[in-house]
């Protein structure tokens, strides 16, 4: 109990602190002398005071609770998110005296899980075209202007390579320079002329960039590819210039 990295809480049937480890103090910051014989009430923020009756009903008849993801309080005042995991603690006769609490901190993970869901957001409602590869060039992720500007269904490229898209208007000298770059840790701009499920082509202006936590070791790298259907814009610049050229001529 002592030597746990978790912080471990005995109380009552009351729901008095009855013991207090290492851990404990670590991360709410009391002491074993200022939190045992205190009400565990201490530990809840005003809107969590309701769980703790619910609780203790539950070890009044023998229920364990198990990994319980709520909110609980700092003697500074700061809320913790915590995972707990709460089971009866029985007498000599076997009688309900109480409860033991193993309680982690799981604040920095949540705030991760959260970041992740915001960044994850983000990039479906980017109004760009994005596609993550792996370091073997297979999709393992889209977006949704992905699916739009492809035709494709996120099922239907999920594990799948790129070239799919492929409609041979580049020579594969294009692909092995594009391929040479970013594997070795660069970052790769162009345009292709790639195509829909449909059967027509578009062109796309697109940035890839290598992802690694490691320069030297770029085996492990992902591949987020950035793309623009700029077929619209390509087709006014040649009419631009099919006009200056007349023009030029006249």
């Amino acid at each position: 109990m002592e030597f746990s990295q978790d912080a471990i809480i005995g109380k009552d049937i009351d729901g008095v602190i009855t013991s207090w480890n290492g851990a404990a103090e670590k991360m709410y910051g009391y002491t074993a002398s200022e939190a045992v014989g205190r009400d565990l009430s201490l530990l809840l923020p005003l809107e969590r005071q309701a769980e703790m009756r619910a609780i203790l009903e539950r070890v009044k008849n023998g229920l364990p609770t198990e990994c319980l993801e709520t909110q609980r309080l700092t003697k500074a005042g700061c809320v913790l998110d915590v995972s707990l995991s709460i089971s009866p603690t029985r007498d000599a006769r076997g009688r309900i005296t109480g409860a033991s609490t193993i309680a982690r901190d799981i604040t920095l993970h949540k705030r991760s899980e959260q970041q992740l869901k915001l960044q994850s957001a983000a990039l479906q409602a980017a109004a760009n075209a994005i596609v993550i590869t792996d370091s073997e060039g297979k999709i393992v992720w889209v977006n949704r202007a992905f699916t739009t500007m492809t035709g494709y269904s996120e099922e239907e490229v999920l594990g799948k390579n790129p070239r799919l898209l492929k409609s041979g208007e580049q020579p594969e000298c294009y692909y092995a320079d594009l391929w040479s770059t970013i594997s070795s840790g660069k970052v790769w701009r162009g345009e292709i002329v790639n195509r829909r499920k449909d059967g027509t082509t578009y062109t796309e202006e697109m940035t890839i960039t290598p992802v690694t936590g490691d320069l030297r070791n770029l085996a492990n790298a992902c591949f987020i590819a950035i793309k623009q259907d700029i077929t619209e814009r390509k087709r006014a610049e040649e009419e631009l210039y099919g006009s200056r050229q007349m023009l030029q001529s006249i």
